[in-house]
Formats: structure tokens, C-alpha cells, sequence
């Protein structure tokens, strides 16, 4: 549909009765892309409207919680392949418990 011609000529053979000269394409949804410390978007009424609804709340904090356990066990799975890397270059343990 991006094609003007191939677009135009789709459109009038779906509304022959309509005289289609031109097309206006609207302006394109924006990515957001968040950095880290970026805050959440938040969307029209609907956050009002989740706010009050306690089931939509407690599955927002399970899964709220859910995320920080999976943060916190990737913290370790990476400290854990730090160690057996630091190992694997014949590093002191005492230098890596102080490093880490």
C-alpha cells in the first residue's frame, strides 16, 4: 500500500463508483524507545481505569515481581560466568572476591 499508483488503482477497483485522484498517507505511529532510566508511557483513560481494577492490579504486581526475580537470577547466572572466566585466566579467588 506504500505504492501511490498500485494503492490508487486497488481502491478505485474496490470503490469503482468513487473518483479517486490522490492519496494522503497519515503520518506513520513514532517507535519509542525507551533508555534504561526512561520512564514509563503512560495512555489516555485506560491507566485510570487499570488503576481501579484490583485484578488488573495484583497481575500487574505479580508480574512486577516476577521480573525482578528473573532480573536478580540473570545478575547471578552473570556473576557465577564472571568467576568461571576470571578462573579460566588463572586470577586469584581473593582477587575476584575483592573485584566482585
Amino acid at each position: 500500500m506504500q505504492d501511490v499508483e498500485l494503492c490508487r488503482e486497488l481502491l478505485q477497483r474496490i470503490l469503482p463508483d468513487l473518483e479517486i485522484d490522490h492519496i494522503e498517507y497519515p503520518e506513520l505511529q513514532k517507535a519509542i524507545r525507551p533508555d534504561a532510566d526512561a520512564k514509563s508511557v503512560r495512555l489516555e483513560e485506560a491507566v485510570k481505569e487499570a488503576k481501579k481494577n484490583r485484578e488488573w492490579r495484583h497481575e500487574y504486581m505479580t508480574l512486577l515481581m516476577g521480573d525482578q526475580e528473573n532480573i536478580e537470577k540473570g545478575i547471578q547466572q552473570g556473576i557465577k560466568a564472571l568467576i568461571f572466566a576470571l578462573k579460566d585466566f588463572d586470577i586469584e579467588d581473593n582477587v575476584i572476591v575483592q573485584k566482585i
